[in-house]
């Protein structure tokens, strides 16, 4: 579903699935599950805007932890896709 430039201000928007495009958020919980592609694009976050991971996209957050703390080559892996992922817009 498309929102488009709307004032989202309290409550809990799913991310899977939908395109938000010049939004402002306030107040609210974004939430991505990773079951779906979306689209953010020109939007505002202001005052008390909190992320949420569940489903897969939070299992994923969970295994790049563990193979974290494992240290050595599963410690370098992550290190090197966040490195990727900060370059990635510059």
């Amino acid at each position: 579903m498309e929102h488009k430039n709307m004032t989202l201000d309290g409550g809990e928007y799913l991310l899977d699935g939908n395109s938000y495009i010049g939004c402002t958020f306030r107040n609210c919980v974004m939430t991505f599950k990773g079951t779906e592609g979306f689209v953010l694009d020109s939007n505002r976050f202001e005052k008390g805007v909190k992320w949420n991971l569940d489903g897969p996209a939070l299992r994923t957050v969970q295994f790049l932890g563990a193979l974290y703390g494992m240290g050595g080559p599963g410690k370098e892996l992550v290190d090197n896709l966040f490195k990727s992922i900060r370059q990635a817009k510059q």
